[in-house]
């Protein structure tokens, strides 16, 4: 994605978040439709009560992010991985659809698989992950966490979200941090003028 581009779409001014501090450029984009942004914020609360770990759906989402190439998704996904704890390797790892355990390997190949190949999985792919421990429950919360990744990622590159977050450039080796917004301090958004 070219951090470049002017954005298409301005901040919504939805009073759906009252201060809009701490509320990422994706979100506030995405209230332009009171719909898209509940489906959005409810597929997130309901999957984080499912059998994946925080971790787990981090670098799902991170593999994914870097596969697709949006800098604001790979961004945001590093910022929240280092929030849970995540180590830079973990995220670099995580990056390329790879771990340190076995476990989270499979998942991580098995993440980069469907997406490059479109959800043809073949059924080796799937054995692999029931042979590192994971169940019917889980194999399918992490097809749903890379179909809400996939929208995430094709959302922000679509729309051009301006990244709020330290920038992350997907293909590089290790994030190039930037200092991201000052506290209190609204984002200005340029309006592509068509």
């Amino acid at each position: 994605m070219n951090i470049n581009k002017k954005p298409l779409l301005p901040l919504s001014d939805d009073q759906t978040f009252s201060d809009h501090q701490g509320r990422p450029n994706f979100l506030r984009i995405l209230a332009h439709s009171r719909a898209a942004l509940k489906a959005c914020l409810l597929f997130d609360q309901v999957l984080a009560q499912g059998r994946l770990t925080p971790q787990q759906r981090e670098q799902i989402a991170l593999t994914v992010s870097e596969i697709i190439g949006c800098s604001y998704s790979l961004s945001m996904h590093c910022a929240r991985s280092r929030k849970l704890g995540m180590s830079g390797e973990d995220i670099r790892l995580a990056r390329k659809a790879k771990a340190s355990s076995p476990q989270a390997k499979a998942m991580l190949r098995f993440t980069q698989v469907m997406v490059l190949q479109r959800g043809e999985i073949s059924p080796e792919e799937f054995q692999a992950l029931r042979q590192t421990g994971f169940s019917k429950a889980q194999i399918i919360e992490i097809i749903t966490v890379i179909g809400q990744s996939l929208f995430t990622n094709y959302f922000n590159t679509a729309v051009r979200t301006a990244v709020d977050f330290p920038l992350v450039t997907p293909g590089m080796e290790g994030p190039d941090e930037v200092d991201p917004p000052a506290p209190g301090r609204p984002v200005e958004i340029p309006v592509n003028q068509t």
